[in-house]
């Protein structure tokens, strides 16, 4: 199956097509929203959660974290 994915119903990924994200690391020392965190950092939620796909839920854990948020801030 793996030599010919098309046969299967598989697209090949188009390498070409996929972005690089640019990010840059931001500690936070207690849980916090991430719309305020997406507002500090001209930012949305959805792209917050994209890059940080352990968060669940919409906040931080209740413990200093660090976040990845975009790095067009």
């Amino acid at each position: 199956m793996s030599e010919e994915p098309e046969k299967y119903g598989f697209a090949p990924a188009d390498v070409a097509r996929i972005d690089t994200v640019s990010y840059m690391d931001v500690t936070v020392s207690r849980s916090t929203v991430l719309a305020k965190i997406a507002a500090k950092y001209k930012t949305t939620v959805g792209a917050i959660k994209d890059l940080n796909p352990a968060l669940i839920g919409n906040q931080t854990p209740p413990y200093q974290y660090v976040i990845r948020v975009p790095a067009n801030y």
